[in-house]
């Protein structure tokens, strides 16, 4: 379809197999309106603007070809499906409910958010991560690998808390401040590169650098168990 207007209805998905794509843009602006997906995937080739009412999904993909703009109150639960973007993100509003979902990019993007953020998997797929403000702090459950030169993560200023290992043979994880929490600790091997000045490095497990680049200046280590430390050069 071109484009839906729900008005202040309801439209569920029935199966996994309803898969919906719209070529325009998506509007959801109405205090009752919902569009709930389940397992079925939603394609949106247009722009998405989420401003009142409800979007869910407990399922499948939702593909965002020109990323979105949550605001208002609105209410987006994720469920488990995969939250795929090829263009910005910003919520300014509104809740994002996704610790059992995927951030899957298609592009390089920056995700700007007035509260913390909570996925359970992230896949950079050899594009580069961006989190656009102070108030963007991103909690992953599960590993995150970086293993490709156009791989990144650009944290800022936000606060990164990844709850599970943090494996980087090429590509870069950098931060300009905030907190950078690893609870399984680091491994950084190859070509890859980590950049903490300015920032705190709070290590739940071992750090082991056998090749690459870790810079900092300015930094602040802690740590929450006893760990060891083991790097090829100072």
């Amino acid at each position: 379809v071109t484009t839906i207007n729900l008005g202040a209805n309801t439209l569920s998905l029935g199966s996994a197999s309803s898969d919906l794509i719209i070529s325009d843009n998506l509007s959801l602006a109405e205090a009752n309106v919902s569009l709930q997906t389940g397992a079925a995937d939603l394609s949106v080739e247009g722009e998405v603007i989420l401003a009142d009412g409800k979007l869910g999904s407990s399922g499948g993909t939702l593909l965002f070809r020109k990323g979105g703009l949550q605001s208002g109150t609105f209410e987006f639960e994720l469920g488990s499906s995969i939250l795929s973007l090829s263009a910005d993100y910003t919520k300014t509003g509104g809740t994002l409910s996704a610790s059992s979902a995927t951030l899957n990019l298609l592009d390089n993007m920056t995700f700007s958010s007035d509260s913390a953020l909570y996925f359970n998997q992230l896949e950079l797929n050899d594009l580069t991560l961006t989190l656009g403000s102070a108030s963007t702090d991103l909690t992953v459950n599960s590993a995150v690998n970086l293993n490709n030169a156009n791989d990144g993560l650009f944290t800022g200023d936000a606060d990164l808390n990844l709850l599970s290992a943090l494996n980087i043979s090429d590509g870069e994880v950098t931060s300009t401040g905030g907190i950078i929490s690893m609870m399984e600790g680091v491994q950084i091997s190859g070509t890859g590169k980590m950049d903490i000045k300015g920032s705190t490095l709070v290590l739940g497990s071992d750090f082991v650098k056998s090749s690459g680049t870790f810079t900092t200046s300015q930094t602040i280590l802690e740590m929450i168990v006893n760990i060891t430390l083991t790097s090829n050069d100072a």
